[in-house]
């Protein structure tokens, strides 16, 4: 699912000069899907398989790191279909886990 996650980066960010572009870090052997980008094209959320267990990932597109997200993957549920909100701040997804509480 590689190439669709490049494809998506590509249309998203463009190739005009002092877009974002894509690290060595995405072409890996690990399966990478369902690509989200935040509306100001920041940040890009995806579920990967990279830390051993499925779960959603957030990568920085500007300082070109993933971003740690503690608390969201659990081992005992499944996190799928991200959405970011305008600014990456938000996301929503979709999740079989049960008793979550929000906590801002």
């Amino acid at each position: 699912m590689r190439l669709g996650l490049l494809a998506s980066l590509t249309v998203a960010c463009g190739t005009q000069e002092g877009s974002p572009t894509v690290s060595a870090e995405f072409d890996s052997r690990h399966n990478d899907e369902q690509p989200a980008l935040s509306g100001d094209g920041r940040f890009l959320a995806f579920v990967s398989n990279r830390n051993g267990n499925r779960g959603i990932l957030l990568y920085d597109l500007k300082q070109r790191q993933l971003v740690d997200l503690p608390r969201l993957n659990r081992g005992d549920a499944i996190a799928e279909s991200p959405s970011l909100s305008y600014t990456g701040r938000y996301i929503v997804y979709v999740t079989s886990a049960s008793g979550l509480s929000i906590n801002c």
